[in-house]
């Protein structure tokens, strides 16, 4: 008998704190989520912050001559093929559902840092 009411005040000592346990398992998704939509949010205004400056940087090569132009064409054509990458790889994270679009965020980092920095290069020419 005295186990039995050990083993019942046990169960009802733990039961509190495994409903907040639980608690928080259910708001774990939507701290992910949030998350996510933060990086997304973030990383979206990098890639157009620098897409707009590539578009920029495309008009000044054609006002530039023809010899300063030729240059440029090649780096330009570069920035724009790392662009398409790092916006592909972006959607890929965009659409990945629950805690997979982590495994891609290193990888859309990388992209951008790497389009920052080609264009810093074709940009002081």
């Amino acid at each position: 008998m005295e186990s039995l009411i050990l083993a019942v005040s046990l169960v009802c000592a733990l039961a509190p704190s495994t409903q907040l346990n639980a608690a928080e398992s259910k708001s774990a998704p939507s701290k992910i989520a949030e998350t996510k939509a933060e990086y997304v949010k973030k990383a979206h205004a990098e890639l157009n912050e620098l897409s707009g400056k590539i578009d920029a940087l495309e008009l000044k090569a054609k006002a530039a001559g023809s010899e300063a132009r030729e240059g440029m064409d090649k780096k330009l054509a570069a920035l724009k093929a790392q662009r398409k990458t790092a916006k592909r790889d972006f959607a890929k994270l965009r659409h990945a559902s629950g805690k997979a679009w982590i495994s891609f965020k290193a990888g859309v980092d990388d992209g951008i840092n790497e389009l920052k920095k080609a264009y810093d290069e074709a940009a002081k020419d």
